[in-house]
């Protein structure tokens, strides 16, 4: 299987559906309360993570969020499945939607030096891990 590096950055090649601040703010507290239960870190990846570095309004064709590899073990896909049964997993992560916002889990090198100490962004009062070093 493939990992993805701080280098695959997700790009759509295709115009496709914008959601708004409002579904993609339902959809960080999502996946916050799913990967709270599971235990599992995320780090909140692309357009979504860079406006909130930057501090702007969000607006994106939905939310991509990664995880390394190695934490998703089989306790933590019975969790994620419990709460969002929906959830289609493959070799590179898996989707599901919230209120019809899809969210889009990629799994990750672990040793990929750009995830190893993540920086923290404050966003609505509520902290989110972001890649270090502005490589998102």
């Amino acid at each position: 299987m493939e990992t993805k590096s701080s280098s695959d950055v997700i790009t759509l090649t295709r115009a496709a559906e914008q959601y708004s601040m409002d579904a993609l703010e339902s959809a960080l507290l999502d996946v916050d309360d799913v990967m709270s239960r599971a235990a599992v870190p995320y780090l909140v990846l692309g357009d979504v993570a860079q406006q909130m570095r930057n501090n702007e309004k969000l607006h994106s064709t939905g939310l991509d969020i990664g995880i390394r590899r190695n934490q998703l073990t089989p306790e933590v896909q019975r969790t994620i499945k419990q709460f969002q049964a929906e959830a289609e997993f493959d070799g590179d992560g898996f989707t599901y939607y919230w209120q019809g916002t899809p969210i889009r889990i990629y799994f990750l090198d672990p040793e990929e030096e750009a995830y190893k100490r993540p920086d923290t962004i404050w966003h609505n009062a509520w902290e989110y891990h972001v890649p270090n070093g502005g490589s998102l």
